[in-house]
């Protein structure tokens, strides 16, 4: 674990928290404080990017990562989207040209479909088209999609599902919190590149 972590001392790691936030900003607050390397929180992002103009829906989610991006060196970059914040990530990341333009996306609990609605095609139909190197961590009671659900939709190759014990709300104890940091470490670890010219995404 020492050498990952010394390995990702070059890694960036950008929040986008769900449709809840702040409410589940303890998920972000508990990975920060487990994670090594630079953290963007979300609130960081929003303060810089979008004062006082929080972006809730798709479409505003969208146009504020691809802003972001456009504007932060994109070399060993992960993408870590809460909820509909992985929605939002895997959305912007299925229509890149250059899938290397950021290293790594990671799920916490992606909506599959809402409990209370049918089969929803636009919520998964591009997570087929992802070529970027992405990890979905599951709850396997996510009432969004859990360990029986979850497993039916069609995934790229680039994307792997795995399960953590928890719901969608992901409350986790300490050594939970831990071996989640652990997984993220492992992916990411897997997937830094070499120092390269400066990458900005537009």
């Amino acid at each position: 674990m020492r050498e990952t972590t010394s390995k990702l001392a070059a890694a960036t790691f950008l929040f986008m928290s769900g449709d809840r936030y702040p409410n589940d900003q303890y998920i972000e607050t508990a990975l920060c404080e487990r994670l090594p390397g630079k953290l963007l929180t979300f609130a960081s992002l929003i303060e810089r990017f979008a004062p006082g103009n929080q972006p809730v829906d798709l479409a505003a989610r969208l146009d504020f990562l691809r802003h972001v991006l456009s504007a932060i060196p994109t070399q060993n970059l992960f993408l870590v989207g809460r909820s509909s914040g992985a929605r939002a990530m895997t959305r912007l990341a299925a229509d890149f040209t250059d899938p290397s333009l950021v290293a790594g996306i990671v799920c916490l609990g992606y909506p599959f479909r809402h409990p209370e609605m049918d089969h929803e095609p636009d919520r998964v139909d591009h997570l087929t088209r992802l070529r970027v190197p992405t990890l979905i961590l599951q709850g396997d009671a996510d009432n969004y999609g859990n360990r029986c659900t979850a497993p039916t939709y069609p995934l790229s190759e680039s994307t792997r599902l795995e399960f953590v014990p928890g719901t969608h709300v992901l409350t986790l104890p300490p050594e939970g919190w831990d071996a989640l940091a652990d997984r993220i470490c492992r992916f990411a670890a897997n997937h830094m590149t070499p120092d390269l010219p400066v990458q900005r995404a537009g």
